[in-house]
């Protein structure tokens, strides 16, 4: 198990958690051999805070290549530097967390570069 401590990112503290072992269960649909939609696999491992005033409309794209070995090189970022608000960082925080914590990627994934857009809404809607 790895783990990351404090990054700068775009100017930000972005703070990394301890990444979860292999979830490659969650990413290969084993019943199908079908490998499930990038956005929504990590739309369903984010953790944006619905309960707070603004933390329902945040939209965050984070930015991301995945290695040969299914673990994300460098740092995932977010496209545009995140905000002074507390909470739009937070979400881009949890985003990137969210990126790290489905590590190994799937074969399907491997050597290529992505932008997902994390939508606060959308994932609020389905909690």
């Amino acid at each position: 198990m790895r783990s990351w401590s404090l990054v700068l990112v775009l100017g930000a503290a972005i703070v990394f958690g301890a990444c979860r072992p292999a979830l490659a269960e969650t990413v290969v649909n084993a019943d199908q051999g079908a490998t499930q939609p990038l956005p929504e696999l990590l739309e369903r491992l984010w953790n944006p805070d619905c309960r707070v005033a603004g933390g329902d409309t945040v939209i965050v794209p984070v930015k991301f290549t995945v290695g040969d070995d299914g673990r994300v090189l460098g740092w995932a970022a977010p496209e545009q530097a995140p905000s002074s608000d507390p909470v739009a960082f937070a979400a881009a925080r949890r985003a990137i967390e969210a990126v790290r914590r489905a590590e190994p990627y799937a074969a399907a994934y491997r050597g290529k570069t992505f932008t997902v857009i994390f939508d606060a809404k959308k994932a609020c809607a389905q909690r």
